[in-house]
């Protein structure tokens, strides 16, 4: 038989086995909840190339579950913003900003405010065929234009 049968087949042995799953899941959202408070932080300060670069290494899977997908998605929204407005220090490489739209497009989480935000970054950079795909994206989905 294998070894995990004899973990999960055993009480005291799944015991254990559950305890040491529930502390590497509280370790995995602490430091996942670090990793966005420090994206957060650099986004305040105008680093947004080092946010987004921070904030793309976290695995889609990861989130799932440790950090509420939306607060994800509203601090990649004002990364979004931060940088096509370029209001902001550091600009992101558009190669960054498109990283970070397909993010918002692969887990749902479009809104207004990101999609006129890549538009805006779009036009600023002269790629005018991905911004006329987000507006007609807005259009498709009824998102507020500003």
């Amino acid at each position: 038989m294998s070894a995990a049968y004899h973990v999960l087949s055993d009480p005291t042995r799944r015991a254990e086995h559950d305890r040491d799953l529930a502390q590497r899941s509280a370790v995995e959202r602490v430091s996942l909840a670090s990793t966005l408070a420090v994206v957060q932080a650099l986004t305040n300060a105008g680093r947004i190339a080092e946010a987004i670069a921070l904030f793309l290494t976290v695995p889609d899977e990861e989130s799932v579950g440790t950090v509420p997908l939306q607060s994800m998605a509203e601090l990649a929204c004002t990364m979004l913003a931060a940088s096509a407005h370029a209001a902001h220090g550091s600009p992101a490489a558009h190669s960054q900003i498109t990283e970070l739209w397909r993010w918002l497009r692969r887990t749902d989480q479009v809104d207004s405010i990101a999609c006129n935000a890549w538009f805006a970054h779009c036009l600023r950079r002269g790629h005018h065929q991905e911004a006329m795909r987000a507006y007609r994206l807005s259009v498709e989905v009824g998102l507020e234009q500003v």
